[in-house]
């Protein structure tokens, strides 16, 4: 069945005239007529009842009007497509996250993009922010998220509007429970589930006094999600932040902040010394957008 069939029966639906319809076709009304019988010869069915001055649809016209308008708006897309295709943004994005709720910055951005760019893919990891680090330099992640202090001699960053605060999660029965907050003194003798080594003593070293290497650490994490099975047996006391609570909901736990307060900001960064790609630029394009209007509204749990 070809396409020229098609849009005569579309245009037809749309003038109910034979007349202005092959005006709109740029044909004689028998060349219209006569695609319009051999349509109807193909599929065997009457599809038209034509009339003096009004040409209208049968019940199997109007179904076959209803695939004949998603196949040409198909057909449509793709001339589009092909016709622009040096202007057209395709490719994959791939992009670092730790477990955080600000991840809905960069879901928001992919939601645009794909909109925009249908062609496009999005392979989104969550890991750990040393990992997520050395994947932005070898170039296999393109865009991270995290809340490590950067290194502006390797990566560019786009700093969100979402702040976080560090604080010990437990069960709800525990003596610690009761309190408001967690001070240097309450973390001296317990049992403690730490991120890595090297961000546990960016949070911790010379916090009240503290020394990171001499705290009673059972569990050292790499990712926040496995940190509620060792909470719930009674391992130890997980330092994590306030924005990784709705992973623990299931557990019904209780989150204290520490005090003074240990706050992070999230940020998103990328290599500064390779290229980017024409999608991941349009992807900075809209995220800095996104961050200048304050479009995304992230949870935060005060401490």
């Amino acid at each position: 069945m070809e396409f020229e069939l098609l849009r005569s029966l579309q245009i037809v639906a749309r003038e109910e005239n034979l007349t202005a319809a092959a005006e709109k076709l740029c044909v004689t009304q028998p060349t219209l007529t006569r695609r319009l019988d051999n349509l109807e010869q193909e599929c065997g069915r009457k599809l038209l009842i034509r009339g003096k001055r009004k040409t209208t649809l049968t019940e199997e016209g109007k179904l076959m009007l209803r695939y004949a308008e998603n196949i040409l708006s198909l057909y449509d897309r793709m001339e589009e497509d092909i016709y622009n295709f040096d202007k057209l943004i395709s490719g994959e994005l791939v992009l670092g996250c730790v477990n955080t709720t600000a991840v809905s910055y960069m879901s928001k951005v992919v939601g645009i993009l794909h909109e925009k760019y249908p062609i496009t893919t999005y392979y989104i990891k969550t890991m750990a922010a040393q990992e997520m680090e050395e994947s932005i330099k070898e170039g296999t992640v393109d865009f991270g998220l995290l809340y490590e202090v950067i290194d502006y001699n390797q990566f560019d960053s786009v700093r969100l509007p979402v702040t976080n605060y560090w604080g010990l999660v437990m069960r709800k029965d525990d003596p610690l429970a009761k309190k408001q907050y967690i001070t240097a003194k309450d973390l001296q003798n317990i049992p403690l589930i730490t991120p890595e080594p090297e961000l546990t003593r960016s949070i911790l070293n010379g916090w009240g006094g503290i020394d990171p290497d001499h705290l009673n650490i059972v569990l050292k994490y790499y990712l926040t999600n496995n940190v509620p099975p060792f909470v719930q047996e009674g391992l130890g006391y997980g330092l994590v932040m306030d924005n990784t609570m709705d992973l623990m909901k299931v557990y019904d736990f209780a989150f204290l902040p520490l005090k003074p307060e240990r706050s992070a900001n999230a940020n998103i960064i990328w290599n500064k010394h390779l290229e980017l790609s024409r999608l991941g630029k349009v992807f900075l394009n809209e995220l800095q957008k996104m961050v200048e209007h304050k479009l995304v509204p992230v949870r935060r749990t005060e401490p």
